[in-house]
């Protein structure tokens, strides 16, 4: 049995008798949009906004797959008015703004990549697992990650007075060269 909204949804699905013309100027602004980062050759912004926008398709996808096996309701649904449903919780009005929206998430990233957000360095493309086994690891407490009582003792034993970092460079494990574990860098 489908939920009432569920219903009210998939009988709006791309139905062309709702559409509205406000919808041409809407795809005029994402298509400029676009336009200025292409033609400024702003490749990894025009790919990363991509992304983005179909990260909300593959959501989509999902949602109509929730719907579609449990015959019940997806997990969420545009049942309201819209010039266009694309998918049983995809307008096209949403569809529009993730568009936008990955544009403009691209473009507030910091032009220099090594430049750390929330104390965390960008990934290296080479060996990002690595990289990003390194960086949790240096997150989560010695205790999360199976440290053992006897390399806590022994670091105490070096005359470090507890709760103070080890500065001496003893402590630090290497992944690979150039990649310190305690730094990330």
């Amino acid at each position: 049995m489908i939920t009432a909204a569920a219903a009210q949804a998939q009988s709006l699905l791309r139905d062309t008798s709702h559409f509205q013309w406000y919808v041409i100027p809407f795809l005029l602004v994402v298509i400029q949009a676009f336009g200025e980062q292409i033609a400024e050759k702003r490749w990894s912004v025009v790919l990363g906004a991509a992304a983005f926008w179909l990260m909300d398709w593959f959501n989509e996808i999902v949602n109509g797959l929730v719907f579609h096996f449990s015959g019940y309701a997806p997990i969420w649904a545009t049942p309201g008015s819209s010039a266009l449903v694309l998918l049983i919780g995809l307008n096209i009005e949403i569809t529009f703004m993730f568009a936008l929206m990955g544009l403009f998430a691209m473009r507030t990233l910091p032009a220099d990549t090594r430049q750390k957000i929330l104390g965390l360095a960008r990934l290296e493309r080479r060996q990002p697992l690595a990289d990003l086994a390194a960086r949790l690891h240096a997150l989560l407490p010695g205790r999360l990650l199976g440290a053992r009582h006897e390399d806590r003792e022994a670091q105490g034993r070096r005359g470090r007075p507890p709760g103070r970092p080890d500065r001496s460079g003893a402590g630090r494990v290497r992944l690979r060269p150039g990649l310190d574990l305690k730094t990330g860098s």
